[in-house]
């Protein structure tokens, strides 16, 4: 994505970041599991393991994430929806705004773990491998993907496509590209239309 396509994106999230909560109530209850899962899966003598979340947008999976005790470092491109989320979870979550292929000046396995929720399928291909490049590159052990699985729903395919993301084509890539760069990764359901994917950076603190 170049800088125009970038500022055009932190734009679209600026100007609808005040209403983005609506669908918080579908969202928070699977991000909270997802959450619980990964962290029990970290090896770490550490009481607050550290977690990036790229793509934070209003908090929700940050959130998730510092109520069960982690440090948490949020990043986003927009502006908007750092507002909104600093007002929520400002008191416990660190807040960056930056892209996502550049989140901060972080060294190699700087976070034990790093996230992305319902971020990835907003990428064209190229993009998205080098975002994916950046997290397993920060993450001491585990990458966390929270996104669409394949399913039926018909608003879902007519809202992406409405919203011009790269839905379809994160469906038919992500197994590829997490195979290329992980030697292991699980995929759990998490609802009808959502799932994680847990990836394993072969790296122990």
């Amino acid at each position: 994505m170049s800088e125009h396509d970038l500022t055009k994106l932190a734009g679209t999230f600026d100007r609808v970041a005040r209403y983005f909560d609506i669908v918080r109530p579908l969202f928070i209850g699977p991000y909270r599991r997802a959450a619980e899962y990964a962290l029990d899966r970290l090896v770490t003598s550490n009481s607050s393991p550290s977690i990036m979340d790229i793509g934070t947008g209003t908090g929700t999976l940050a959130g998730a994430f510092a109520a069960q005790g982690a440090k948490v470092t949020g990043v986003d491109i927009s502006r908007g929806m750092l507002e909104q989320a600093r007002k929520k979870h400002g008191h416990r979550v660190h807040f960056i705004q930056a892209p996502a292929h550049a989140p901060g000046r972080f060294g190699d396995d700087s976070f034990d773990m790093v996230s992305a929720a319902f971020a990835l399928h907003e990428m064209p291909t190229d993009y998205r491998a080098r975002v994916l490049g950046e997290m397993k590159r920060l993450a001491g052990q585990k990458v966390l993907i929270i996104d669409y699985i394949p399913n039926p729903n018909p608003v879902i395919t007519l809202v992406e496509h409405v919203e011009k993301s790269y839905y379809r084509q994160f469906l038919a890539e992500i197994d590829d590209q997490l195979k290329q760069l992980f030697n292991n990764y699980e995929k759990k359901k998490l609802n009808h239309f959502m799932g994680l994917y847990l990836c394993d950076t072969g790296v122990r603190r």
